[in-house]
């Protein structure tokens, strides 16, 4: 039922998109989603995990600051050749979750400047640094953290470790 849910919500954002906010439309418009959802339920499969809008949101911002700290520092380290660029190619081990929250994450960190997901396995994912630092591990696992929660994942305690 939840996901139900999740999915009216969806189509009635879409909805309010396309008519502009318009409020008579809805008139209209709540029979069409309820209609689209139910008709979406029945005949298609379930391809996508609920989505957290809140939590994507918040991801946004953390996103554009990485990403623009990162393009920074390593503009800084192609400008001064004194800093370091040291490649690195190393892993990284998922906790337990989906493909697709695996895959979501892979793309995010290839966005960022400086890394690139070069392969992606069923429990780990090799990546390809710049830089490499100890503090890595640490940033990897937060980022892990803040896709779980667009994706509606919870890890169990002993295993966020």
């Amino acid at each position: 039922m939840n996901n139900f849910f999740c999915l009216v919500l969806k189509i009635a954002l879409l909805w309010w998109i396309l008519t502009e906010g318009d409020v008579s439309s809805w008139t209209v418009g709540i029979p069409c989603v309820l209609a689209v959802s139910l008709l979406k339920r029945r005949y298609l499969p379930e391809t996508m995990p609920c989505i957290k809008i809140f939590a994507f949101l918040s991801f946004i911002p953390y996103f554009l600051y990485q990403s623009l700290y990162s393009g920074i520092d390593i503009a800084k380290r192609a400008c001064k050749p004194s800093l370091p660029i040291q490649p690195e190619i190393w892993r990284f081990s998922f906790r337990e979750m989906p493909d697709k929250p695996k895959y979501f994450m892979a793309a995010i960190l290839s966005l960022m400047p400086g890394t690139l997901s070069a392969e992606i396995c069923p429990d780990h994912l090799l990546i390809h640094s710049l830089i490499y630092t100890e503090s890595q591990e640490d940033e990897m696992r937060d980022l892990e953290n803040r896709v779980a929660r667009i994706f509606g994942i919870e890890f169990s305690k002993e295993k966020a470790a």
